[in-house]
């Protein structure tokens, strides 16, 4: 759950509890309506501060030329159309190195203005509480990654204070060597158009240069007013008149620092001796009027007051349960008779068989849905009475489920002593007995049982 510690501070109270802590089943179990809801934001301190020049008619003349150079020299000057396309790379290279200058100037001026401003923006966001913590962290590390040139996947560091600082420090030396570069670029720019003039009266042979060259003429005005723009917007870009930005980005890297360390969550630390904990945890608006720096004993408004039950884990526990099995033994449950022809018969009884149940179980929670448990007990028959001894012993594994782990599944073996036939008799024996009853006793027996039951007590 997300919790802002810029807007609250909470007091937690734990106590440890054996048994059920009383009434924890009516209190909640999570911040519900802590979570601010979702809005959009700006980010103020910069987009791109000079555009990128971009001329791609001379990229694609580059392009021909290089794959349909003339080796027949009648059908043209050679030198002429190399010529050209070394000018051609010439100043394509210069525009790509122009603009790796004008993407540095960019992120170089960007920081710095970012750096010098003041931090009211961040002091803000970082209190609203109409935006998620997991969307300020965000924000606010997109704010930082502009302010300290910060690379994708990499972090900032003290040592990189400095080499920040001197980086900044050469904007207005870049500032002069872009300036250069398109002075450079013009005067390139003029030798090409005299080599295109000559080659355009040259038989050169390349069908494809033939459309790019036009091209190229009717782009000539457009091409020098987007360099001539250009270099006026170079020349009147704006340098702050700082020499030394060391403490505006220590002050930044604090800040960063302190939200890259916030994981915007509610932390206590407590050792799990005892089965139940409870958390008593009462949530403070902090006091707006203290400014961004609050005290951390401010206690002002009661946000909220909630409880929060801890079933710890790894404890062996002994629960007492009374509940229902149903039952069947290997061997068939029968009663006996004696025919008008004194030979002894048998009634098959009831199948499965209910018994009502005690048990005690010993329990080790391995995790909060998951507490297996053995269980072993007895069971009184509800059926079958006249053959089954009146109580039987139940065996076997249980798992502990629901919320509150007051229900126990028990499947295992049932034994219980069965009323057999006696003296080496068996079904379908001619006997007499005259008045007296059909020789029988009990014989231990075993079967098959699953059941349900309830806890009755913990300890």
């Amino acid at each position: 759950v997300e919790y802002n510690n810029y807007i609250y501070q909470s007091e937690v109270t734990t106590t440890f509890h054996e048994v059920q802590p009383p009434g924890y089943q009516n209190e909640s179990n999570s911040f519900l309506g802590l979570i601010p809801s979702l809005i959009s934001g700006l980010i103020p301190g910069g987009g791109a501060i000079l555009p990128f020049m971009n001329v791609p008619i001379v990229g694609n003349l580059l392009s021909v030329l290089s794959n349909n150079t003339p080796t027949d020299s009648s059908r043209g000057e050679f030198e002429e159309v190399v010529a050209y396309k070394n000018q051609l790379a010439l100043l394509e290279a210069e525009r790509v190195e122009i603009n790796h200058m004008l993407s540095e100037i960019n992120k170089r001026t960007r920081a710095a203005n970012l750096l010098i401003g003041k931090l009211d923006f961040v002091n803000k966001i970082s209190v609203n509480p109409n935006i998620k913590p997991s969307i300020i962290k965000e924000m606010l590390l997109d704010y930082y990654s502009n302010a300290l040139m910060l690379e994708d996947g990499k972090t900032f560091t003290i040592k990189d204070i400095s080499i920040l600082n001197s980086k900044l420090g050469e904007i207005p030396q870049l500032k002069s060597d872009v300036s250069i570069r398109i002075a450079q670029y013009n005067i390139k720019k003029a030798d090409l158009k005299k080599l295109h003039n000559k080659l355009k009266s040259t038989d050169h042979g390349i069908e494809a240069l033939y459309p790019l060259m036009k091209q190229y003429e009717q782009q000539e005005l457009s091409i020098s007013d987007e360099v001539n723009s250009l270099e006026s917007k170079v020349d009147s870009l704006s340098i702050h008149q700082v020499s030394d930005y060391q403490s505006s980005i220590q002050e930044v890297y604090l800040k960063y620092l302190e939200l890259i360390n916030n994981n915007f969550t509610l932390e206590t630390n407590t050792e799990a001796n005892s089965k139940f904990i409870l958390y008593e945890v009462k949530i403070y608006l902090r006091d707006s009027s203290a400014g961004f720096n609050l005290d951390p004993d401010s206690k002002t408004h009661l946000y909220k007051a909630l409880k929060i039950k801890i079933n710890t884990y790894g404890g062996f526990g002994l629960i007492t349960s009374i509940g229902i099995q149903g039952s069947t033994f290997k061997n068939k449950i029968q009663s006996y008779y004696i025919n008008s022809d004194g030979v002894i018969g048998a009634e098959d009884k009831d199948k499965f068989i209910p018994f009502v149940s005690s048990l005690f179980n010993l329990s080790y929670q391995l995790s909060s849905s998951f507490t297996p448990a053995l269980s072993i007990g007895i069971g009184i028959p509800l059926s079958n009475k006249d053959v089954l001894d009146n109580l039987a012993f139940i065996i076997g594994p249980s798992v502990i489920v629901g919320k509150s782990k007051n229900l126990i599944l028990t499947g295992g073996i049932i034994f219980s002593k069965v009323q057999r036939l006696s003296r080496n008799l068996q079904i379908g024996d001619i006997i007499n007995v005259g008045i007296g009853e059909i020789p029988t006793a009990g014989k231990f027996d075993y079967g098959y049982t699953f059941g349900i039951s309830y806890n009755i007590g913990n300890r």
